[in-house]
């Protein structure tokens, strides 16, 4: 599972950063650094968990392993080739 895996749980659960801080009463960046890792919250590491149905390591892991890209070099993007 990686960040992408997140985000698509995220629309299905219809989970929103912004109204789970409000929820919450803390702000959106609180969210973040507990999905980074960086900032620790029993009460909002609680509610990820009930809103993804999995544990709060399993989140964090995902939210830390970004999916590897399609064109490696590339960034992703199309590059113009001379003709």
């Amino acid at each position: 599972m990686n960040r992408k895996n997140v985000k698509i749980l995220m629309l299905q659960h219809d989970i929103k950063i912004p109204e789970l801080a409000r929820e919450l009463e803390v702000t959106p960046s609180s969210i973040y650094y507990v999905l980074t890792g960086r900032m620790t919250s029993q009460r909002i590491q609680k509610k990820l968990e009930e809103k993804f149905g999995m544990s709060i390591e399993e989140i964090i892991s995902a939210w830390n392993t970004i999916p590897s890209p399609k064109h490696a070099g590339h960034g992703g993007q199309r590059q113009a080739v001379a003709v």
